[in-house]
């Protein structure tokens, strides 16, 4: 397939859907893949989100999307390029449309870039992994991800000190106890858990979630409110957030996301670096698991009625927490990473084919 691909120096739909068909293996808020193609001509293919696709309350102003949207974005070119192309990419080309992501145009290139080639190779073996890890040397990954070409919008900090990623881990946990304790979110969450293997809904599968056979049958009857809020005056939410908490500290490095700017070009950048991050860490054989915790701080502000007393205090205390680590110089956090060496294998999640339109 790559040999026949390279004959044709202009770019044609076949390579098109080959692309799309590879890049849409992106990260995104519960499985939601919040994209559609068009293809025009023989060139042009342009990219939309699909609002409606993520209604996490994570996603406050669509952040959580744009992420998705510019993880995908790295996706394409890193795929384009092992194809023999540069994807010239133009993020939001039309300021009436705000679901027009990017349009991006293909020139074939002879020229090879072993940083996008390695990326490449492990696109497809990329997966979150939420079970604990055991403790491994990270120490020259911290020193080559440091090398790693970003987005000029976007900081990446990191911290392998152990005082710190135990700090991180409990404030990380906030999700957990948001889950469990807060309606809204655990509506949310509930939603998006596939029981069944063959079931073709938008989510996660219960196994991707490297958890036991037991706690799968618990988080089965948890999925009821009714019993869930009963557990919660037994200050269940708690116990569940500091197992959480325990399971996020065995990582050997957490990093750190910093923006300076709450723009929607901004976290698009901040999808694009994650993936790069991601891969990255694939590449040299780590386990790896994405955090939003820190944008809670715009779910709080945009939609304060959602949250209980209790609620509003554990999110300021955990973005304090946060920030009290990373934080230094310009720019607030907004998305953290585990990075460690799994005990276990996970499933990937599945990715649904995707919506091409032709014209």
């Amino acid at each position: 397939m790559y040999s026949d691909i390279l004959i044709n120096k202009v770019i044609n739909k076949t390579i098109l859907n080959q692309i799309i068909n590879e890049a849409v293996d992106a990260p995104s808020g519960e499985n939601c893949q919040p994209w559609k193609f068009t293809i025009s001509g023989e060139k042009l293919l342009t990219v939309y989100c699909i609002k409606s696709r993520d209604r996490s309350v994570f996603n406050s102003k669509n952040r959580t999307t744009l992420i998705a949207c510019g993880a995908l974005l790295q996706n394409i070119d890193i795929i384009a390029h092992h194809y023999g192309y540069i994807a010239k990419i133009n993020i939001f080309p039309d300021s009436n449309d705000d679901t027009c992501i990017a349009t991006i145009t293909f020139t074939h290139e002879e020229a090879s870039l072993p940083e996008k080639e390695t990326l490449y190779r492990t696109l497809h073996q990329r997966k979150s992994t939420r079970g604990p890890f055991k403790k491994t040397d990270v120490a020259q990954f911290e020193k080559l991800i440091r090398h790693l070409s970003f987005e000029e919008t976007t900081t990446l900090k990191v911290t392998t000190q152990e005082k710190h990623i135990t700090t991180l881990a409990h404030a990380l946990s906030v999700n957990d106890f948001l889950i469990i304790h807060n309606k809204h979110f655990h509506h949310f969450f509930f939603l998006h858990i596939i029981w069944n293997q063959k079931s073709k809904n938008i989510g996660f599968l219960i196994k991707t979630l490297g958890i036991s056979p037991l706690k799968q049958f618990a988080l089965y009857i948890l999925r009821f409110w009714f019993f869930t809020n009963i557990l919660n005056k037994c200050n269940f939410a708690e116990k569940i957030a500091n197992d959480a908490s325990e399971v996020t500290a065995t990582a050997s490095l957490i990093g750190c996301f910093c923006i300076k700017e709450d723009t929607p070009r901004v976290y698009i950048d901040l999808g694009k670096d994650l993936q790069k991050v991601w891969l990255f860490a694939t590449s040299q054989h780590f386990s790896f698991q994405n955090f939003g915790a820190p944008i809670l701080r715009f779910t709080k502000e945009e939609h304060p009625h959602i949250f209980t007393e209790e609620e509003h205090i554990k999110i300021e205390d955990a973005i304090l927490n946060i920030e009290t680590i990373f934080k230094k110089g310009k720019g607030f956090p907004v998305l953290l990473f585990r990075v460690g060496e799994a005990t276990r294998d996970v499933p990937k999640t599945k990715k649904m084919k995707p919506f091409i339109t032709y014209r």
